[in-house]
């Protein structure tokens, strides 16, 4: 049952492969940047709300249809820039790096911290509202 919460993302992400050029050209890279941003924020602040498992598979859904956004949308705004190579290596690498410490941090609070495993989520609210300054 657990395993639905790994292969909801999926879903999302190849949504996101298949919808990604229509809602390009409709909306343009800011379009695409509004809504991968969007389904970050609104996925982070309702999970941390610690709904039901069934709305929670739901979430994941949705957060990975904003990385499936945000991966396309910015990988090809960065391919199109002088030293594109040097510029994704960076950015891939960034993202390697937070692969590996949200994991770590999430354990943190959890087993140091004696906090709920949602508590995680808060920081995440925080941060998708921080890093999208248009809000």
């Amino acid at each position: 049952m657990a395993s639905f919460l790994f292969l909801s993302p999926v879903c999302g992400y190849v949504l996101a492969a298949v919808l990604n050029d229509t809602i390009h050209t409709k909306l343009g890279r800011r379009g695409v940047a509004w809504i991968s941003s969007g389904n970050h924020f609104i996925g982070h602040l309702f999970v941390s709300l610690h709904p039901p498992y069934p709305a929670l598979v739901a979430l994941f859904v949705l957060q990975g249809f904003g990385n499936g956004l945000a991966d396309s949308g910015y990988n090809a705004w960065v391919a199109s820039m002088t030293n594109a190579n040097q510029i994704l290596g960076i950015m891939h690498g960034l993202y390697g790096f937070g692969a590996v410490l949200s994991p770590l941090a999430a354990t943190l609070l959890v087993t140091k911290a004696n906090l709920p495993w949602f508590y995680f989520y808060y920081l995440m609210v925080c941060l998708s509202v921080s890093a999208n300054k248009s809000w």
